[in-house]
């Protein structure tokens, strides 16, 4: 065998592990390719209640009740939420819900504290989540 002959073998050794080794491994790609986009979709749809949350929180004059709005949020984010979102929104409606029975100013401003930490956690996380730099607090 003469070097020509050698290096075509070679480089077609070569390139049959490739196609072996992309053939194993791109279906596992796609796959989780396809979880990231419907995991990212699911994320927006949160995001998005998350934003009405915050919109509602800074109207002037609420006249509709936040509590089922929390409450599709807490379904969505114990699903699709990270632990520090969870954790967050747990202490929020543990607190609105004293709020709910205990009413006074004092309370009033330490709810409206545990809300915008909250929406700075889940807005902090969906940046980074969508490549983006976290927001100056």
């Amino acid at each position: 065998m003469n070097n020509s002959n050698t290096i075509a073998l070679i480089l077609g050794g070569i390139g049959f592990v490739i196609s072996i080794i992309t053939l194993v491994f791109s279906p596992r790609i796609a796959l989780k390719s396809k979880r990231l986009e419907k995991r990212l979709e699911y994320r927006f749809e949160l995001f998005q209640k998350i934003l009405e949350l915050w919109e509602f929180t800074h109207k002037s004059n609420s006249e509709n009740d936040v509590k089922p709005l929390m409450l599709e949020i807490n379904k969505l984010i114990q699903l699709y939420g990270y632990n520090s979102e969870i954790n967050s929104f747990k202490e929020l409606m543990n607190f609105y819900n004293y709020y709910a029975q205990n009413q006074g100013e004092d309370n009033r401003q330490k709810l409206i504290t545990k809300f915008n930490t909250f929406f700075s956690i889940s807005f902090n996380a969906y940046r980074k989540e969508i490549v983006l730099g976290k927001l100056v607090d």
